[in-house]
């Protein structure tokens, strides 16, 4: 298995997030029914850092029904752009990116967001999409450092 398809797929079956158990068979119809019912928020990015998918929970942590077509760094604050389109780079160039990131949730509270990203790619081994997902961690880091934000 190619390296960048083999990074997605260990995404996928990584035992901390537990998104899919190692062992069982990934198909397409088993992806697309994750990314429609994950209670994570989860994307996927063309190569330009455009969303072409959010799933419900990501639309919702957004609160806009218009994620499509807008690009992902675009729903992070300006201070966190760099950091987010620095991962878009190194995901581009062949990592699997995780990285903590600061944003608030459609309702102003702050929160601390866990990001993987991963690289799909199509049967040539060329980069077609990239695979986000990202998990409020605001109760696992505390509001300690919530606040020491503001």
């Amino acid at each position: 298995m190619a390296p960048r398809r083999q990074a997605a797929m260990d995404m996928f079956h990584n035992q901390q997030t537990g998104f899919f158990p190692r062992g069982q068979s990934i198909t397409r119809e088993t992806v697309f029914d994750y990314l429609r019912t994950s209670s994570d928020n989860v994307k996927l990015l063309d190569t330009t850092g455009r969303v072409i998918f959010a799933n419900k929970h990501s639309r919702d942590s957004i609160g806009s029904r218009v994620v499509n077509g807008r690009y992902w760094w675009d729903l992070w604050p300006s201070e966190s752009h760099p950091l987010v389109i620095d991962a878009l780079k190194r995901v581009l160039q062949g990592s699997t990116v995780d990285f903590l990131g600061f944003r608030t949730s459609q309702n102003g509270s702050p929160g601390w967001w866990q990001v993987e990203m991963a690289a799909l790619t199509d049967e040539f081994d060329q980069i077609d999409m990239i695979f986000m997902v990202a998990r409020d961690l605001t109760p696992r880091v505390g509001a300690q450092a919530v606040a020491s934000r503001f």
